[in-house]
């Protein structure tokens, strides 16, 4: 009843059978025909066709049809073709068998249908199943047999219509296909199914895959088949792959008592190179080499050094195999051994297929390098081992010893003992020596002592390389000249570490000679300095019997180097470490054939060996395009390939690389990223491998840039039509990129560009700059490149010649070739490449100009050609490459902070006494305190004590009110509440709760924290920071006072490295109510009546105020002094004169039952001289005291020090320096000295000494931190020093602090102190200004700016130039243009109607001014009679003021004046004046360089320095108005503009970085902040809120970021239209409506 249709995909894979390693089934024979045309019609089978085939297959093949026990038939179940086919198949194989010997028949489109195509193949597949399991699949849907085929009624034919199972024998495969084709093949199952017997030897298994997923599944899948030698083998086999497609490799050992396995991602794919490492002496041990002996290969080896020693008393395979601990106790069995288990080792290496790229060894193993180098033979390896410890016997020399000792080479040459030598040098840090036994014993223990590193090791008791081995050299010189009979020149990869590298060209080194190895034995070893040659990239394997030197070479190769070891002294089964060491061998990239390490497995493997294919896994990772219905055009039309690319930068993604393509500090995605994505889309849609095909780009534009974001991907979306090869690159559908592309048939010719086309041109002459210089130019242009696109090794400064860095990457390279072409454009603009006509790239070619240099660097030249545009690097051109000039970024970092660098006195008294308003409102409140206290009380007995006064002064209303608007005067207010409160029982209560509630604006009053909130808190922190050793500080904050919320933002802005840990303590376990701030810290418990608790032990500060309220004071300090470390310091905050305010409030916030509680409270608050003699009796030093003269004093004390009589007290006068030698002897002579002996430097009399810098620096140097300074910088004429006598040098001593400056009668040392930049105090009056945009496009920063013209002379400006006097000044459109943003500075008007087909006639009047333009004399008189004529007319005017430009440039931008908008600069004259008066307009300070004089930049400025000069030739007179330079630039105008002589600027990091915690909230960044910070503006609340985007000068690439910020942030789809029409309250409006915010 015929079949159903069905579909398969099926590939057979054929090879030679002689070459197969597995085998499913073998092809006998086969044959096909056709019967073309027949009678019946061409769909018509034909069964004497098919039965004429198969006798000829049969008879051909040599094959008794009697042995085919089953057909696979073709089976389509139809009437007429079942009949013609199972007939022919009778008669020509079935027709001479019985019923009890049928020829089986069945077909596979009973199970899945007709696949039409593979239905062949599908038959072939079955057979192949059936013969793998030794079952014949049943036939299904068979029911009765058709009446006209014979053999299924009589028995010779049967259908397998059961699963059963398959018989040995023939297999044939019949098939017939539309049109009369005919084929029948017949198959010979592999062999007889065996049943594998379980191998319980160890063996190494290999395993790769395409993800780490993938590899672990396949290690956990080939654990049921390790016992099957047969898999095993082939897996190895199959795993063997390079690691470009399976990056992911593991290994296991197989049939283990233990689980060892690793996997390891191979990153880089490049060939590293091998390196053998020799170790020598020490490396012997019992039992060495026994567990190897299971290796065939292994025990050869050592079978043949037992024959080279028959001779001999010493039978190396007895030795090996028997050892005792006692064996190696003979020098002779130690060389022996150690060299045989080396050649042993060597053997198998190179048996699996491992040569080195290099070869070191260490003393003895040098020998072992001869024999991996094919200098010695495995016999003269092992003689000359034996003959070297023969000799040293022979000698008798003294005992000798040997030790390991962590000194570098020259220390232990100079500390060595006599007679005991530096022996080898293994590492910076460490040298054996060698020498007699006794004195190199006494040394080691003299070195412990000194807390130096030493170990004896075990010699043999022989002290190898020291001057005893001299006696041995001639009988060793005699018995090696008989081993090495001829010697073999050695080859470049053996370094030699017996000779030092300046010797390797002389004979001795040369040659693998007897004199080599002598000279070996009696030399030093060189293995530092050898092992420095090995590549940072090697894979070292250490060959020996112990790998010893594994520590040494992991600290003294790079860390990208792998380091293996092949054998371990006592591990429990040295097998399995050899063969787990092989694997990591293998993970590092190496290629090994592994299989040959065991029994051979003869191929192919057995037929139920288990199948690999379905172990291996998918790597789904990479997105592929989906198509759909409509990416299919119909008819004649082409079908375009989409490919979807994501692009992720985070951290963990491939495309990390791509932050580093940071251009105007914006990460874009590179112009050359397009082109290699449509690259590999071609390879796609080709199948092959982008790497390996040529391709040929055309037409290259690129229309718009992508912005990459920090977090997030970005999918980018190419379009290519196969036929044509025209792509496209969008992203969010909006294009990026187009062109053409095509894969060239041809290998691209690619010629040198100077060579080729321009001839010997390049100019010698010219400099040639390394890649460093290149990146500081193009970082002034705006390219901020990162380290991944900085590929420009080197390149002349013409940009036409260089060096590229070739790194795998085309990406990055080819945007490197547009990097050296950026460098021939003229100017410093930034520019973008926007066209390219072609380019071609030939990936083979290239790799094969790419240059290797030492170190392991690959390069490529790249040539440019001038004049024909052309670009060429290894195998790829760049040929007509278009730039654009693109617009910087305004702001591109956080403001800076500005301070200048001033003397301050360690004690300032009455800092506020002079501040009237101040001392006014300390009054009002004492008064409106008092008025509130007779409310309360019925008596004012307390009060006139308290007022010192006998007569009563209360507060008045009007005094009051002016202070209660204020946001600095709170404790008014607080007063305020107090006095409103109705005083009833609860009275107290209601008291506590409002001081509660209002605790900020009693911190804040700018009364009670005058020292808390200035600058003399930061004094008395920059004192403590001074004195810190290090920049980690602990401060804890005792009684909950609330000052952390000054500390911290006052450290961390002053201090960004600082590392800081801050503890709030109180007498609860809740210490305060704390408000969500952004400061970190940790809250503990402790009672200042009590020990410190021990998390607040050690800290470097404690602060506190309010001490007077504890009850007992001494004993609080006490405790406080007990938690600081030795020299700690205590910051102290208290009030000491006019008590009356904070008695008040204490009294009423108490019990005020008791009428002496007030006075009590009046009298517990202390004087400055109270406190001073407190805190002297508690152990502390006052070393800083700040009074504001009305409420408070800051203590900064130091908890006292021993005083130390042995300080080293320098004088530092004179201008000789002779001292700085002085000096250097003492901070080293001090080296190891108890720290509180300091050395003090004294200078008197010397102000421009620069002390004060040259112990900064001295601080940090080793031993710094023992210096101190007494500096004399008054600045009075002939002043000296004061007579430090005892008692004042003492107490100097006794404070310990590190500056002690002296100035004019005060004590004090210089701190930073911020100043204002605003443009308010950078005015100045001056008759020479200018007026520009302090932020392009905000006409609110217009400004009057001062002018260059300040220094003009009339011999700078030339006889032809004389200084005009301005009245008034005329705008055009232009200047609106330019203030708006709307043209960049260097535009012309109009130029964007030349695309429009409009034809241009300029005139253009002011070339008629030009010097040489005779013309003007005409214009002038020409205009001259018009105006007395009255032909000429002035125009209809507006005038503004001077101070008022923003008002005229926003009239004119309105575009509704008639005639000109003029600004008038200064009024004209009633009557002629001869010389106009100058007149002084306020502007902003614009420091400019005078012309008369020369400016020197010292230091090593860097880029810095590059474009700090060019800032200066603009600022000369005659040069033209400065353009926008770097922002660190501009700080330069506010330094210049200072009084100060030292001024700094410094850029905190993002103010996130003050949330230490993670508790702690972060700082979120809103709408409007985030669009502000695109356009570069710092504050947009400046902004005019109605003013449009595009009015403020919205740029290309600020309106693609803007739109990708708003889509991915904040799902806002906008159009480029829209976005330039929005305002900042449309922005804040979609903020507040929408919850934008964004973190």
């Amino acid at each position: 009843n015929g079949y159903c249709r069905s579909e398969g995909c099926v590939a057979i894979i054929m090879m030679r059978s002689s070459n197969a390693k597995r085998v499913y089934s073998t092809v006998i024979h086969g044959g096909t025909n056709t019967d073309g045309y027949k009678e019946q019609g061409v769909t018509f089978p034909s069964g004497n066709e098919q039965k004429k085939l198969i006798h000829r297959v049969y008879k051909e093949a040599g094959i008794d049809p009697k042995d085919v026990i089953y057909v696979e038939a073709h089976g389509t179940g139809t009437k007429v073709g079942d009949l013609q086919e199972i007939n022919a198949i009778f008669e020509a194989i079935g027709k001479n068998r019985n019923k009890d010997n049928p020829l089986l028949v069945g077909s596979v489109k009973s199970n899945m249908g007709h696949p039409e195509p593979t239905a062949g193949l599908a038959a072939v597949a079955k057979i192949i199943l059936a013969m793998e399991k030794g079952v014949i699949p049943a036939n299904l849907h068979f029911n009765n047999a058709s009446l006209d085929i014979p053999g299924l009624h009589d028995g010779r034919l049967k259908v397998v219509d059961k699963s059963m199972e398959l018989p040995d024998g023939l297999v044939g495969i019949n098939s017939f296909g539309f049109g009369g084709s005919n084929v029948h093949m017949i198959l010979k199952p592999h062999s007889i199914r065996f049943v594998h017997i379980p191998k319980s030897d160890v063996r190494l298994l290999h395993c790769c895959a395409r993800t780490q997923e993938g590899l672990d599944k396949l290690l956990s899948q080939v654990e049921e088949y390790a016992k099957m030698p047969d898999f095993v083998s082939l897996m190895n086999n199959v795993c063997n792959q390079p690691a470009t497609g399976f990056p992911y490799r593991g290994y296991r050992i197989v049939n283990s008592e233990n689980k060892i396995q690793e996997t390891q991602q191979i990153i880089n794919y490049e060939t590293r190179p091998i390196w053998y490492i020799f170790s020598g002496m020490g490396t012997q041990w019992q039992g060495m080499g026994k567990d190897l002996m299971k290796l065939n290969t292994f025990k050869k080896s050592i079978l043949k050094c037992t024959e080279a020693l028959k001779d001999t008393d010493i039978n190396v395979y007895d030795m090996i195999m028997n050892s005792d601990e006692n064996t190696y106790e003979n020098v002779i069995k130690s060389f022996v051994g150690l060299v045989s288990i080396q050649v042993g080792l060597v053997d198998i290496l190179k048996f699996i297929g491992v040569e080195p790229d290099g070869i070191i060894g260490h003393s003895v193993g040098e020998l072992g390098c001869g024999y991996a180098d094919g200098c010695l033979t495995a016999e003269e390896a092992v003689l000359a081992a034996y003959w070297r410890g023969k000799c040293v016997i022979d000698a008798e020399l003294p005992a000798g010893g040997m030790a390991a000792v962590g000194l570098s080479w020259e220390e232990a040459k100079l500390m060595c003992p006599d007679d005991v030598v530096a022996a080898c040098h293994n590492a910076e840090d460490t040298v054996t020596i060698s020498g007699p036994k006794s004195k190199v014993a006494d040394f080691v223990s003299d070195l412990k002592q000194q807390g130096i590193f030493a170990k004896e090791v075990n010699s043999s008791n022989v002290a190898f390389h020291s001057h005893y081995m001299a006696q041995i050299a001639p009988n060793l010189k005699n018995a090696l000249t008989k081993v090495i009979k001829y010697p073999r020149q050695r080859s470049p990869r053996w370094i030699s570490s017996s000779i030092s590298q300046e010797n390797w060209n002389t004979k001795l080194a040369k040659y693998s000679s007897a004199d080599y190895h002598v000279n070996n034995l009696v030399n030093p070893v060189l293995f530092q300095e050898a092992s420095s040659h090995v590549p940072y990239n090697a894979i070292t394997i250490e060959v020996s019997p112990h790998c010893l030197l594994q520590a040494i070479l992991k600290r003294s190769l790079s860390s990208n180097c792998a380091f293996i070891g092949l054998m371990k002294r006592n591990y429990p089964n040295n097998l399995e470490f050899f063969l787990s060491n092989i694997g990591k061998c293998y993970l590092n990239g190496m290629t090994l054939n592994i299989n040959k390490l065991f029994p051979e497995v003869q191929y192919p493997v057995l037929r139920s060996t288990p199948s690999i294919a379905p172990l291996i896994h998918w790597d789904h990772s990479q997105q592929w395009h989906v198509p759909e219905a409509k990416d299919f055009t119909t008819g004649s039309g082409q079908s375009n390939a989409v490919a979807s690319y994501i692009i992720d930068v985070s951290p963990s993604s491939e495309d990390y690389y791509l932050r580093d393509h940071c251009i105007d500090g914006r990460v874009l995605y590179p112009a050359t990223g397009y082109l290699l994505l449509a690259w590999k889309t071609l390879a796609k849609i080709r199948g092959l491998p982008y790497q390996q095909i040529p391709v040929v780009f055309e037409d290259v534009t690129i229309h718009r840039a992508t912005v990459l974001p920090s977090q997030g991907n970005v999918t980018l979306e190419v379009c290519l039509a196969p036929t044509t090869g025209i792509f496209e690159v969008s992203e969010s559908h909006q294009l990026r990129a187009s062109g053409k592309v095509e894969i060239t048939d041809e290998s691209l010719q690619l010629l040198d560009v100077l060579k080729d086309e321009e001839g010997n041109t390049v100019d010698t002459e010219l400099l040639e700059l390394p890649g460093s210089d290149v990146y500081k130019e193009l970082r002034l242009r705006g390219y901020d490149y990162g380290a991944n696109f900085q590929g420009i090794v080197r390149a002349g400064n013409s940009g036409n010649h260089g060096w590229l860095t070739w790194n795998d990457n085309w990406v990055s390279f080819t945007d490197t070739m547009l990097q050296i072409q950026m460098l021939q454009q003229p100017g410093r603009s930034l520019r973008l490449p926007t066209r390219i006509r072609s380019i071609r790239i030939d990936p083979v070619e290239h790799l094969k100009r790419v240059i290797c240099e030492q170190g392991g660097k690959t390069e490529v030249k790249v040539t440019v050609g001038t004049y024909t545009n052309r670009c060429i690097a290894g195998g790829i051109e760049i040929y007509d490459l278009h730039t654009t000039v693109a617009p910087r970024r305004q702001l591109q970092q956080t403001s800076s902070n500005f301070g200048r660098y001033i003397f301050v006195p360690y004690d300032e008294k009455q800092i506020m006494s002079d501040d009237l308003k101040l001392v006014n409102y300390q009054q009002v409140c004492e008064k409106y305190a008092l008025d509130l206290l007779c409310q309360v009380k019925e008596t004012c007995q307390y009060q006139q004590k308290m007022l010192n006064s006998g007569k009563l002064s209360m507060v008045v209303n009007d005094d009051v009110k002016k202070y209660m608007n204020d946001p600095e005067y709170g404790l008014i207010k607080i007063l305020h509440a107090i006095y409103n409160l109705e005083v009833s029982t609860s009275f107290t209560k209601d008291v506590q709760d409002v001081l509660s509630l209002n605790s900020d604006l009693m911190q804040n009053d700018k009364l009670l924290s005058v020292l808390t909130t200035g600058r003399y808190l930061k004094y008395c922190l920059d004192v403590v920071m001074e004195n810190m050793p290090s920049m980690q500080m602990k401060i804890v904050e005792v009684r909950g006072s609330g000052l952390y919320s000054k500390v911290i933002p006052i450290l961390n802005s002053s201090q960004p490295m600082l590392q800081l840990k801050y503890i709030l303590s109180g007498q609860s376990e809740k210490v305060m109510s704390l408000k969500e701030e952004e400061f970190a810290y940790t809250m503990t418990k402790w009672d200042l009546s009590e020990s410190p608790p021990g998390d607040v032990n050690s800290s470097d500060l404690v602060i506190a105020e309010g001490l007077a309220r504890v009850s007992n004071i001494p004993s609080a300090l006490s405790n406080i002094s007990s938690a600081l470390i030795e020299g700690g310091f205590l910051l102290l905050h208290e009030r000491t004169i006019n008590f009356t305010t904070p008695a008040v409030l204490e009294f009423i916030s108490q019990d005020m039952s008791n009428e002496c509680y007030l006075e009590q409270q009046y009298e517990m608050f202390l004087s400055e001289d109270q406190w001073a003699t407190v805190l002297e009796s508690a152990n502390f030093e006052i070393v800083s005291q700040k009074s504001d003269g009305l409420q408070s004093t800051l203590f900064l004390c130091r908890k006292r020090v021993s005083f130390n009589e042995k300080s080293f007290i320098l004088s530092v006068n004179g201008a000789n320096f002779k001292w700085v030698d002085t000096l250097n002897k003492a901070i080293s002579n001090y080296q190891g000295k108890p720290m509180k002996e300091k050395i003090w430097l004294l200078v008197n009399g010397a102000v421009d000494s620069g002390i004060v810098g040259m112990l900064n620096c001295l601080k940090q140097e080793p031993g710094g931190n023992r210096l101190r300074c007494i500096f004399n910088a008054s600045l009075e004429n002939d002043a000296k020093l004061l007579d430090l006598g005892d008692k004042t040098l003492k107490k100097i001593m006794q404070q310990d602090l590190v500056m002690n400056i002296y100035r004019d009668g005060k004590w004090g040392s210089f701190h930073h102190v911020p100043f204002s930049t605003s443009t308010q105090s950078s005015t100045i009056l001056t008759p020479h200004a200018y007026v520009n945009i302090l932020t392009r496009g905000d006409l609110s920063s217009l400004k009057w700016i001062a002018s260059p013209l300040r220094y003009a002379t009339s011999e700078s400006l030339g006889q032809s130039k004389e200084i005009c006097n301005v009245y008034y000044a005329s705008l055009n459109f232009r200047d609106i243009m330019l203030a708006t943003g709307k043209l960049p500075p260097d535009a012309l008007p109009g130029m964007s109607l030349f695309l429009r087909n409009v034809t241009f006639h300029g005139i253009l009047l002011d070339a008629l001014f030009e010097g040489d333009n005779p013309d003007w004399q005409l214009v002038y008189h020409l205009v001259s009679q018009g105006i007395v004529s009255g032909a000429v007319q002035p125009l209809k005017t507006t005038v503004f003021a001077h101070d008022n430009v923003e008002g005229a440039f926003r009239f004119m931008a309105q575009g509704k004046h008639i005639g000109k908008v003029l600004i008038q600069v200064c009024s004209e004259e009633s009557g002629c004046v001869t010389v106009p008066s100058p007149v002084q307009i306020p502007a902003i300070s614009r420091s400019v360089c005078h012309p008369k004089k020369t400016y020197i930049i010292t230091g090593g400025l860097g880029g810095f320095g590059l474009e700090l000069a060019n800032w200066l030739v603009e600022r000369v007179v005659g040069g033209t108005v400065p353009q926008k330079v770097a922002f660190y630039l501009s700080t330069l105008d506010t330094f210049l503009a200072q009084q100060h002589p030292v001024v700094s600027s410094y850029v905190l990091p993002d103010a996130s970085n003050y949330v230490m915690s993670e508790e702690a909230p972060t700082k979120r960044r809103t709408l409007v902040d985030s669009i502000a910070h695109i356009l570069g503006v710092e504050d947009p609340s400046t902004l005019n809120p109605t003013t449009t985007l595009g009015d403020l000068g919205l740029d290309s690439l600020m309106g693609v970021e803007i739109r990708q910020t708003l889509e991915r942030d904040y799902n806002i789809v906008m159009t480029m239209h829209d976005i330039r029409q929005l305002t900042m309250n449309k922005l804040k409006s979609s903020c507040k409506d929408n919850c934008l915010d964004k973190r």
